[in-house]
């Protein structure tokens, strides 16, 4: 930023960039420079809200989405990076209402998705993904992931039907994402447990090893296999 200093638009453009190749900590910075600058700038704030959800820093992601939606209240992306945040904090209720809102605000045409500046590559490579999505791509992962935030949230409140209608819908949208069906196959798992429901067992197991399938090196992968375990040795006693 030698040219110009005080371009606040360059500042988070390139804080943009740095955070799709992975340098969250330079892109803070900079985006830290954007906001200081220009405090009424909401890109530089949903951007530092998807650099702090990466830090797992949730208080600062919560915080700069909130600043961001309060500046520009129909800009999807910062919604989506308050549900993650508030997800990932324990918020689920508020949560939910956040990737409603993001879901309502992106629900467009995926054609036009290609012509948006999304910087999210780097961030979607962290969901167990082993390639980088297209451009034109990126807007059905984000619809899945939103989807996946209902699901988690839902599951995480044991309200087991709601969770796996909202992974199912996270599937139509990006059916290899190894963590949504990690997410159905417990969901399901759980709802056979809870209900007595014995055929769901096999639905589970089959989305458990879909998990592994697409990324066995996953740290989840272990809870997959030992699902796969348990449901075998009980249809297994029946």
């Amino acid at each position: 930023m030698e040219i110009d200093p005080d371009y606040t638009e360059a500042h988070a453009s390139f804080a943009g960039m740095l955070l799709d190749t992975g340098n969250v900590d330079e892109s803070i910075r900079q985006l830290n420079a954007a906001v200081q600058r220009d405090p009424n700038h909401a890109m530089a704030w949903y951007l530092l809200a998807e650099a702090y959800r990466l830090k797992e820093a949730y208080p600062q992601s919560i915080e700069s989405a909130r600043k961001a939606i309060q500046l520009a209240p129909n800009k999807a992306e910062a919604h989506f990076w308050l549900a993650e945040s508030l997800r990932l904090s324990g918020t689920y209720d508020d949560a939910k209402t956040e990737y409603q809102q993001y879901l309502k605000l992106s629900d467009f045409d995926s054609k036009l998705a290609g012509q948006l500046n999304y910087y999210v590559l780097g961030y979607l490579m962290g969901f167990g993904k082993k390639k980088r999505a297209a451009q034109q791509d990126i807007w059905k992962d984000l619809r899945s992931l939103a989807y996946f935030g209902l699901c988690d949230a839902e599951r995480k409140q044991a309200h087991f039907d709601q969770a796996i209608g909202y992974c199912e819908k996270s599937l139509n949208y990006s059916a290899d994402d190894p963590y949504v069906h990690l997410a159905l196959g417990l969901s399901l798992a759980k709802k056979a447990q809870q209900n007595g429901i014995v055929e769901m067992l096999p639905a589970a197991r089959q989305h458990f090893a879909t998990m592994l399938a697409l990324n066995a090196d996953l740290a989840e992968a272990d809870l997959a296999r030992k699902n796969i375990a348990s449901i075998d040795a009980y249809l297994k006693s029946k």
